[in-house]
């Protein structure tokens, strides 16, 4: 999004689009459209899972992430960076920015950084890497497979 339509959408809250059918306004052109879509013609895409009721989803793309996530479990975007896996590829893209936080508390053994020093104290009493030295530089290995998975509070918390 430019930053000129930002400013007028977010912070003027200027509407330019109209709905031709029940006067609701938009800020964008494709908002309006999918509204008219969505509420106008009926084309929603409605999750096929028995027993679910969650409402209709405005894309496939919206669709797939509600069964991955509330179904499936499915989670295939892997962080380059950590153990770390997402449902959406840009929730990934926006968690792997942490990893470039210069103030990271890192793990001696396996230089995975953590945002609290609680956080990397509790990976180090499980942590189970030695870093090995390469031609390429250095580069974390696993000593032997780890006794159990990182809670779901310090993954969140790994940078």
């Amino acid at each position: 999004m430019q930053l000129t339509e930002h400013v007028e959408i977010f912070h003027l809250h200027q509407k330019n689009y109209t709905c031709d059918v029940c006067s609701s306004s938009f800020g964008r052109r494709g908002t309006l459209r999918r509204h008219k879509e969505m509420v106008h013609l009926g084309r929603t895409f409605k999750c096929t899972y028995e027993n679910c009721d969650h409402p209709a989803y405005k894309c496939s793309k919206a669709l797939r992430a509600h069964i991955r996530s509330a179904h499936t479990g499915e989670r295939p975007y892997k962080c380059s960076f950590c153990v770390r896996t997402f449902v959406r590829r840009n929730d990934m893209k926006v968690h792997e920015k942490i990893h470039y936080d210069s103030n990271a508390k890192r793990c001696e053994r396996c230089g995975m950084g953590f945002r609290s020093e609680a956080y990397l104290k509790r990976h180090q009493k499980t942590c189970e890497t030695v870093r090995i030295m390469t031609d390429a530089g250095v580069r974390a290995q696993p000593e032997r497979k780890a006794k159990s998975k990182m809670t779901r509070d310090v993954q969140e918390d790994v940078v």
